[in-house]
């Protein structure tokens, strides 16, 4: 993504544009979606997951108002969502793709929880364009004035990526958010997902899941994105390195915790 200047940006209206309040700690997350053909089996399941997702995070009015989504779509090409249009119509002067990029949760629309599957998998561009979007959006509310927490993406996919199969861009731009505190990674990696790829992007990260269910079972997306809406509410509620409470077994046969590190437990992950 080019390197990206807020010509167009809703002047002296932070509260309108970012919804919530200049004195509360606002939160950025990413959901990098794998929409390419190979995940076409499970993703009516993967659409009910996100859509789990917002109603749960949501049942707390502060979080609804407070967690700023985008969306990245990884398939052949890459598409950042233009949910803000999406969600109010898209009148006035064009915004840029960052502003264009982030609704507060509760205004997520519907027909972004309704992705199809198609193409080839750009993980590394996509995973990129959603740091770098994460990051400028951070920046931005930072020049308003406004109070920030970390930020969250999530990854998930069934692949590794193609054509090139590397992903070396992306890993090490999420080594350095990390290192700063920028950014909390939460990769799940299904089907004949490439362990390779998910050790590599999440080294700097402690760790990621791993799922094992056959392609009709739906209950374990949807647990993982319970699992997700729980750190969600907790990073954007709670005091930085509190511990998140969460529902998730990290022993589960569906759904595991792998250390990449060989030192983090899935209890410090959770926080």
């Amino acid at each position: 993504m080019n390197e990206i200047t807020p010509t167009n940006r809703f002047n002296n209206a932070a509260t309108a544009v970012l919804g919530g309040s200049l004195n509360e700690a606002h939160m950025s997350v990413v959901s990098v979606n794998d929409c390419s053909s190979s995940v076409e089996d499970v993703m009516e399941q993967m659409n009910r997951g996100r859509a789990h997702f917002k109603e749960k995070v949501c049942e707390s009015a502060k979080a609804g108002e407070l967690v700023d989504i985008a969306m990245v779509n990884v398939s052949s090409e890459v598409e950042v969502m233009p949910l803000r249009d999406m969600a109010y119509g898209g009148e006035g002067e064009p915004l840029d793709e960052v502003d264009a990029a982030f609704v507060p949760l509760k205004d997520l629309p519907d027909e972004a929880l309704a992705l199809n599957a198609h193409g080839l998998t750009r993980l590394n561009d996509g995973i990129v364009r959603a740091l770098k979007l994460v990051r400028e959006h951070t920046k931005r509310r930072q020049q308003l004035g406004m109070n920030v927490k970390r930020s969250l993406v999530l990854i998930y996919s069934d692949g590794k990526d193609e054509p090139t199969g590397r992903v070396d861009e992306a890993a090490q731009l999420i080594s350095q958010m990390v290192e700063k505190n920028l950014v909390k990674v939460i990769f799940l990696g299904f089907g004949d997902y490439d362990r390779a790829t998910a050790e590599q992007l999440t080294a700097s990260c402690g760790g990621y899941f791993e799922a094992n269910f056959d392609a009709s079972d739906g209950i374990p997306f949807q647990r993982f994105f319970h699992f997700f809406s729980e750190i969600t509410c907790g990073m954007s509620q709670l005091a930085a390195g509190s511990a998140i409470p969460v529902s998730l077994d990290p022993d589960d046969d569906d759904i595991r915790f792998i250390s990449t590190d060989g030192v983090t437990t899935f209890e410090d992950f959770c926080k």
